[in-house]
Parts: structure tokens; sequence; C-alpha cells
């Protein structure tokens, strides 16, 4: 994250925050539509967040993409991970 501020929004910590109120509201918006397309809790998703800084103490944030199971597993054991999500289902 900090990388991010200070390359992409020349370290705009107003902006920032104002980036991640935003992300926090879809995440919020986009949990709760999954959840009105089923009773139960999704168990994993991923949301892809577009961010741009578009001026001082502003910033715009678009979904890029809502994708349920299609994530980097960041270098854990992709078996030892995808076995807890299915663990999860019952």
């Amino acid at each position: 994250g900090d990388r991010a501020k200070r390359d992409w929004f020349s370290d705009d910590n107003e902006a920032w925050g104002d980036a991640m109120q935003q992300i926090q509201r879809f995440s919020d918006r986009w949990n709760l539509w999954l959840l009105a397309q089923s009773a139960e809790r999704t168990v994993s998703v991923r949301i892809d967040y577009l961010l741009e800084r578009v001026s001082p103490g502003k910033a715009r944030v678009w979904t890029g993409e809502v994708g349920e199971l299609g994530y980097s597993t960041s270098g854990l054991d992709p078996v030892l991970l995808f076995d807890a999500v299915v663990d999860s289902l019952w």
C-alpha cells in the first residue's frame, strides 16, 4: 500500500484514505449482493479495484472484477488452501 500511495497517489494521504473508504463501501455492497444471490455466505471471493487520484485529497475507484476462487495463493500451498475452502462447505 505504501508504495502504491507514493507512486500513484503522489503520497497524498487524504486521497488514499478517500480511495480506501470507497473500497470499503464497494466491498460491503458486493458482499451484500453475493448474499442476496444465495442465503449461504460466499466461501471465497476476489474483488479487484482500479484506483485513480483525481485531485488533491480526492480519488475515484472502480470495480475491475469480482471472481470466485480465481486468485493467487500468495505463496501458500495451493492444496492446503483449497482443501480449507472445500472443508468450509460442510
